[in-house]
């Protein structure tokens, strides 16, 4: 009935964003960032915007001045933040089973989007699509590799993979479409579900984007006092155990080099890389500033020479993309995501090789020359990925999929084959 009323223009397009993954954690991540800027988005486009999140989603969202109708589920009983992995486990459970009493009584929406693969997530966007007959879009972000480093990581890695191909079976049997990124990482996973029995039509393939009208916007007349800085979660997936053993190697070949950590994880994980840092005497060297918003965050990345990501794996790469938009040379594992997205603007080091990593900064670092040949080439390159086109692009595939069912009753065609 509302899809209908939409179509028929008698009222504006209602979506409902479901984002739990956050639990207690105030903090933005990738994922969570891309709902909120496109959200933000489209509200001055005219659409009635709500949000199914977390009391530590909620923080971040006010942060940073999301200003929506918001639906909250509770994370813990008793506890106000996140000591461990524990303690995010808990509250995606948490989260999940307080959605089975939240969810049937919010307002009705035309489309339900879930931020993640994410079961807490997953399972109460599906509710939200059996109990209002509202289209539902699934996102995911990347696929889950296992992990083989430690004990700890492998077994929560494994767990996590099982859980993601239990989403993808329902993404398979209950979503309108599925968005994935426009990259290798994108193809691959599109591949899989085509093979597990999904239908090619549901899936559509996105971009990320950044806020280039903030980062222009953004200035420091200071000096650059770091030498590189890093942006993200505090987890192996992102380098975590890469970073100390880098940045070791730097520090032994050029004195009173600096590098900046921008961002938070699980308190264990923080506590892992801290005692690194303090094993290794770099306490001058290697600065933790903890997460920061997003206008502090880019007037740090202003300030710093080059940007590290030491990822093993990603879905895409919206740290890298802000940093190339400061003006900053970029150095990465080559991982095949950055090719799709990035081709050939930053500098790409054999994974996971922590010497040339290693050689790589300590090149930038005396040639200021290179510094901007590589800076240039980066910063031409993002242009394209302004969060205002992405969502310009991303409200034209929500219409299709309102209307995929009438212009298209034999499901053959995708939301972009549709829209052009």
């Amino acid at each position: 009935m509302y899809a209908e009323d939409f179509l028929n223009k008698k009222e504006k397009m209602k979506i409902l964003y479901v984002a739990n993954g956050n639990g207690l954690n105030p903090n933005l991540g990738g994922s969570f960032t891309r709902s909120l800027e496109i959200a933000r988005r489209l509200m001055k486009m005219g659409l009635d915007v709500h949000f199914l999140t977390t009391h530590g989603g909620h923080k971040a969202c006010q942060r940073e001045g999301l200003d929506v109708a918001y639906h909250l589920l509770p994370a813990s009983i008793l506890k106000r933040d996140e000591s461990g992995l524990l303690d995010r486990g808990l509250a995606y459970i948490i989260s999940t089973i307080s959605a089975l009493w939240v969810v049937p009584r919010l307002p009705r929406c035309d489309l339900v989007y879930s931020d993640s693969d994410y079961f807490c997530d997953v399972i109460p966007a599906l509710l939200y699509r059996k109990t209002s007959g509202a289209r539902w879009i699934a996102m995911t972000h990347h696929q889950i590799k296992v992990s083989k480093t430690r004990l700890r990581d492998f077994i929560v890695s494994s767990i996590s993979q099982h859980m993601q191909s239990f989403s993808y079976f329902l993404f398979r049997k209950c979503a309108d479409g599925v968005f994935t990124y426009k990259s290798s990482m994108g193809k691959a996973i599109t591949d899989y579900m085509i093979a597990k029995g999904m239908d090619r039509s549901k899936i559509t393939m996105v971009t990320n984007g950044i806020d280039l009208n903030l980062i222009e916007t953004v200035s420091t007349e200071e000096e650059r006092i770091f030498d590189a800085c890093f942006v993200g979660g505090l987890r192996p997936s992102k380098g975590l155990y890469d970073i100390v053993p880098i940045w070791k190697e730097v520090v032994s070949k050029k004195d009173g080099v600096v590098l900046v950590i921008i961002g938070s994880g699980a308190k264990e994980y923080e506590n892992q890389l801290l005692t690194q840092i303090q094993r290794e005497g770099l306490q001058q060297q290697i600065i933790m500033v903890g997460a920061k918003s997003h206008t502090e965050t880019i007037k740090i990345i202003k300030r710093s020479r080059i940007y590290i990501s030491p990822s093993h794996e990603e879905g895409w790469g919206i740290a890298i993309c802000e940093a190339m938009a400061c003006g900053l040379p970029v150095i990465a594992y080559d991982l095949d995501v950055y090719r799709d997205v990035f081709n050939d603007t930053y500098r790409g080091i054999s994974p996971f090789s922590i010497s040339k990593f290693a050689e790589a900064i300590t090149e930038f670092l005396a040639s200021e020359e290179l510094r901007i040949e590589t800076a240039v080439s980066g910063r031409s390159l993002i242009l394209q990925y302004d969060w205002d086109l992405v969502a310009k692009r991303e409200l034209g595939f929500f219409k299709k999929i309102l209307e995929l069912k009438s212009k298209d009753p034999g499901g053959q065609r995708s939301p972009e084959e549709i829209q052009r």
